[in-house]
């Protein structure tokens, strides 16, 4: 269900809410009135109308027949250590029932509910197994529910409220596996019932930072969903119209930036770039949706919404994002990229894609933060937080590489922002749907040149305002000095094409890339005239 779509949950819903048969567990040896067994307790028989029996508890008809299974009770035997479950003392056999003709079908939903609360009764340190796998594929089977009803019918009778299953997830946080099924139930619901379900992550202690309950902080595909779920709690809902966010959504956003993504620092695996990169997509939506960056340059310093573009102006763990990503990809990434030649496996494809899908929404990122913190800045006249973290300059790359010669400049963002600008792309400097490099080439960036080197330099530009506020243009100066040719040629290269295609007057995708190129080409030269006289 997972996998296949909402024609394969429908039609796997149709079946659970129709069910013929079903197998459960029974006492081995049980004495039951109106229930008839056969002599060697192979075949029984509903003399009246059940409600309850067994585990999973079935509300069985006159004339059910069972059928006990010998090799599926000699497994239950071992499944339960203890020999009690649900109440059932001793030993337990399998059995599968045949439903009458003309008998109401049984209808698994409140069954799969069941297997999941049974696990939280006794605690799940003391769940035995059998009750964990049975909770796990109950949770699966629910997370395609809203795949296969309408919202009436998955609130009225097949899920329980949001808050019920937020408390799923604040019990089962310890446990990886559940703790992801329920959070794949919850993002797959939360748009079915968008407003009760904000309110309950707003409000839900697991979403603050100061929360006991992720030590240490997931790095496993359960980070993805929570950052879905704090996208639900501190967005618009889809069809709702934009508005400034509430001060209860702040604190989902804080648990992101400080219990989330200080945890992939350093971590260049597939799924850490995953994750970094939706978080710095949640950021984008929140800047531009949520109304941060519009409160920002405002001056509504007092409102929630300029409450949210500070916090992430101001985040540490936001601008390691930013620097360390921007350090990858014009050091190890690319040298890496070029080292690997023509012989690249799928999974070192993947990874490649990952990166360069990063670099272009954390390129993003930085421009909406540059773009909100030079009007905060020009307000001021001092430089904020992000201006210092990005005109901080470090040493020179690792000794292996100065070794090699690789470079020998001083490193900054501004220095990683030129060397984005020269990044290789399959585009040759237009934004062409293209297809992806998947084997070979010295391209790397494939279709996203483009927006790539445009963003950056956009980016360079906003850097080159906030130098010239503070003693920094030594610094950027000398970050860029040896670039200054090949930037230079860049530069021309893209005002260049921009007068062809205006003279042109085309209104294709090439023509609009080299009009977007040559825009952002003038940006950075009409910044560098008086911050960098010696570099452009």
């Amino acid at each position: 269900v997972r996998r296949e779509g909402a024609d394969s949950a429908r039609r796997a819903w149709a079946y659970a809410h129709s069910l013929r048969r079903a197998t459960h567990l029974l006492p081995r040896r049980f004495s039951l009135f109106d229930v008839r067994c056969s002599p060697d307790g192979a075949q029984l028989r509903t003399e009246t109308a059940q409600r309850e029996l067994g585990s999973p508890a079935l509300n069985l008809p006159e004339g059910a027949e069972g059928e006990a299974l010998d090799a599926a009770s000699a497994a239950a035997d071992d499944a339960v250590d203890t020999q009690r479950m649900d109440g059932l003392e001793g030993p337990l056999m399998a059995v599968t029932w045949q439903l009458p003709d003309g008998a109401a079908a049984l209808d698994a939903a409140p069954l799969l509910l069941a297997a999941v609360r049974s696990v939280l009764q006794p605690g799940i340190r003391d769940a035995s197994p059998a009750r964990l796998a049975a909770a796990a594929a109950a949770l699966d089977l629910l997370a395609g529910a809203p795949r296969a009803h309408t919202a009436h019918e998955l609130w009225s009778g097949v899920l329980p409220p949001p808050a019920e299953m937020l408390h799923w997830l604040q019990a089962l946080a310890g446990h990886p596996e559940l703790r992801l099924a329920v959070l794949r139930l919850l993002t797959a619901v939360a748009p079915l019932g968008a407003a009760e379900v904000r309110e309950q992550i707003r409000r839900s202690a697991l979403f603050h930072a100061g929360s006991s309950h992720w030590h240490p902080a997931p790095l496993d595909d359960s980070a993805l969903f929570l950052v879905r779920l704090v996208r639900e709690a501190a967005l618009p809902a889809e069809g709702e119209a934009l508005a400034q966010p509430t001060a209860a959504a702040l604190p989902p956003v804080q648990f992101v930036l400080l219990r989330l993504l200080p945890v992939t620092r350093g971590d260049e695996s597939d799924r850490a770039l995953r994750l970094k990169e939706r978080v710095a997509c949640l950021l984008c939506d929140l800047l531009d949706q949520g109304g941060a960056s519009a409160a920002a340059a405002a001056g509504l310093s007092d409102t929630p919404g300029a409450q949210l573009a500070e916090l992430i102006l101001g985040s540490g763990a936001v601008h390691d994002l930013l620097a360390d990503t921007l350090r990858s990809a014009t050091g190890a990434w690319d040298r890496g990229r070029q080292g690997a030649g023509g012989g690249l496996s799928s999974a070192a494809a993947r990874l490649i894609g990952a990166r360069t899908s990063l670099l272009s929404t954390a390129l993003g990122l930085l421009l909406r933060l540059l773009s909100a913190a030079h009007t905060l800045s020009s307000a001021s006249s001092s430089l904020l937080p992000l201006h210092v973290a990005l005109l901080r300059t470090t040493a020179p790359v690792d000794a292996a590489s100065s070794a090699a010669g690789v470079d020998k400049s001083e490193h900054g963002a501004a220095r990683w922002l030129a060397l984005c600008m020269l990044l290789s792309g399959d585009d040759d400097d237009v934004d062409e749907a293209d297809e992806e490099d998947e084997g070979g080439g010295g391209a790397w960036l494939g279709a996203s040149g483009g927006p790539v080197r445009c963003h950056a330099a956009r980016c360079l530009a906003l850097l080159c305002h906030a130098a010239g506020r503070d003693a920094s243009l030594t610094r950027m100066s000398s970050q860029l000095v040896d670039l200054a040719p090949s930037l230079s040629a860049l530069l021309a290269g893209w005002v260049s094409r921009a007068a062809r295609a205006l003279r042109a007057g085309g209104e294709d995708v090439d023509a609009s890339a080299a009009r977007r190129l040559g825009s952002a080409a003038t940006q950075l030269l009409g910044a560098a005239a008086d911050a960098l006289p010696d570099v452009f």
